[in-house]
């Protein structure tokens, strides 16, 4: 789901960001989730700029799926702008600057 290609174009952020894990499951279901991953499928990737460009910043949007109890895009886009943005920054990763923004 993370990193999934529609249409030549990367998954929207926002269409990440609204994903349920556990929809369509039982709360006995549920009980036996203990995390979320994200795989990055690609045939070739030549640099670590080019999957870092690839998966930043929609791993965040990942993260808060696992994390968050109530989800808001529209907060999760200013601490993207406001924290995470200038520590890719800061650390010289290469992120994907159209998702800084909304959708």
């Amino acid at each position: 789901m993370i990193l999934r290609r529609k249409s030549s174009k990367w998954q929207q952020q926002e269409v990440v960001y609204s994903f349920e894990p556990y929809d369509g499951l039982t709360e006995a279901e549920t009980k036996h989730i203990i995390g979320v991953q994200a795989c990055m499928w690609s045939e070739y990737c030549p640099t670590m700029e080019i999957a870092q460009h690839d998966i930043l910043p929609r791993l965040l949007a990942l993260s808060e799926i696992q994390w968050c109890k109530n989800k808001d895009y529209s907060r999760f886009l200013k601490s993207l702008n406001s924290k995470h943005k200038y520590l890719f920054e800061q650390n010289g990763w290469n992120y994907c600057p159209e998702f800084t923004t909304a959708n």
